[in-house]
């Protein structure tokens, strides 16, 4: 549970960790440099003062046990990759349409994370936040939004009108992403979730739910809910049972 720290940092702060294998190695340390001057040299780059960053089971797991965690590269990353926060500098040659102040939300792609006071990202990395939104909501949407996008959207699955897709674990932040993809597409969702979690699916309209921890009880479950074959898969599970299910492999 958290608790409060022994040390008191004044000023801007940054997240270290020397020695991964429990949380107690994390650090929060005075910030060696930080970005406030209203336009910086480095091209490309935006200055950002944040304000939220969303966390995932990822990140427990690059401080825990970062060879479970599957990065890409190598070199494990700081944790925290989703933002939201202000723009404080931008750069000599920007030519978009951010300023000094906005509210910004993205995504960093470099190892350096973004549990830090303010910190520079690559401006293709930022976007102007949507009205409405809170920094901590923000905060939770690029990474599992632009997931779904992705994987649904026209450069792989291509989820179309009338389709039918199966959703595991479809209550955790990517299966809900996807939930709302499938309906403002058209198409029909079929979702798997552990029982307590069935309540908030059907409050989001999926009206095909079955377990997501006994494959003979889903296969049941989902030859009743329906006769015809599903089309699309999303984080598989049961892979056997799914494919017994497509009528093309997709």
């Amino acid at each position: 549970r958290l608790m409060p720290s022994p040390e008191h940092v004044l000023g801007p702060v940054s997240l270290h960790i020397d020695r991964r294998g429990k949380l107690g190695n994390l650090q929060v340390l005075p910030q060696r440099s930080s970005v406030s001057s209203p336009s910086n040299s480095v091209a490309g780059m935006i200055g950002v003062k944040v304000r939220a960053v969303g966390l995932n089971f990822k990140d427990l797991l690059n401080v825990l046990m970062p060879d479970e965690a599957a990065y890409v590269g190598g070199k494990v990353p700081l944790p925290g990759a989703d933002f939201a926060g202000s723009v404080t500098s931008l750069p000599d040659d920007y030519q978009g349409d951010l300023a000094i102040g906005d509210a910004v939300y993205g995504l960093c792609m470099t190892g350096s994370g973004m549990l830090h006071s303010t910190t520079l990202v690559h401006e293709a990395s930022v976007a102007r936040m949507p009205r409405g939104l809170s920094f901590e909501e923000a905060a939770q949407l690029p990474m599992v939004f632009m997931t779904v996008e992705f994987a649904l959207g026209p450069e792989q699955a291509n989820l179309k009108a009338g389709e039918r897709i199966l959703i595991h674990s479809a209550a955790g932040g990517v299966g809900i992403a996807a939930i709302q993809y499938a309906q403002r597409v058209g198409a029909e969702v079929f979702a798997t979730a552990s029982a307590p979690k069935h309540d908030f699916l059907r409050s989001l309209g999926v009206k095909h739910i079955s377990t997501s921890r006994d494959p003979v009880v889903f296969k049941k479950e989902m030859r009743e809910s329906h006769s015809q074959a599903i089309n699309k898969f999303l984080e598989l599970q049961f892979i056997t049972v799914n494919l017994s299910r497509s009528t093309n492999g997709e």
